[in-house]
């Protein structure tokens, strides 16, 4: 089992080097704030009549993490129409008409003259637009934690002892000093 924290330690004073103020409801220390480190690593020894318990408390930031909704990312698919030209080479049909002057035994043939009619069918191409659908991509959506450190701030209150002198006190320390104040 772990020891006291610091913030749960007591510090144990004679009650000759305190005073207690009533109508301010405040205990008067007759110890320098040097001395009560000193105190604070003495020994225990058991409570006497002429001894006042005095606690020194402080908070302590502790740092929880909870999730919370962060937001959302939304990926939508939408159709949009888009022109888009593309050569292409078609071929048709022209129709050449050559006239030649007829000469020799082809000019003496018996001819008739008449109405005639010849029809030439031409052909042409022309473009045929096909649409199909093909996949071009895939998206794939997933999520992933990421670690980011940050500082966190907050205000913690602690207590003080302040030891305050009045008039010639003499006080001796641990050390076996006397000190005068």
């Amino acid at each position: 089992m772990a020891g006291p924290s610091e913030s749960d330690r007591t510090i144990r004073i004679p009650i000759s080097r305190a005073r207690l103020h009533q109508e301010e409801h405040k205990v008067v220390l007759d110890v320098a704030a040097s001395q009560l480190k000193t105190f604070a690593t003495a020994p225990p020894q058991p409570w006497r009549d002429d001894q006042i318990k005095l606690t020194r408390s402080a908070e302590e930031l502790r740092i929880g993490k909870r999730q919370v909704k962060a937001g959302e990312v939304e990926v939508k698919k939408r159709v949009e129409a888009e022109r888009v030209q593309q050569p292409v080479t078609l071929r048709h049909e022209e129709v050449h008409i050559e006239r030649r002057p007829v000469t020799g035994s082809a000019a003496a043939r018996d001819v008739q003259i008449t109405g005639r009619e010849i029809r030439v069918p031409l052909t042409e191409e022309e473009a045929v637009v096909e649409k199909r659908p093909v996949v071009k991509e895939e998206v794939i959506i997933s999520k992933h934690p990421v670690e980011e450190r940050e500082i966190v701030e907050a205000d913690i209150r602690k207590e003080r002892i302040d030891v305050e002198r009045h008039g010639d006190v003499r006080a001796r320390d641990d050390n076996d000093r006397d000190r005068t104040r």
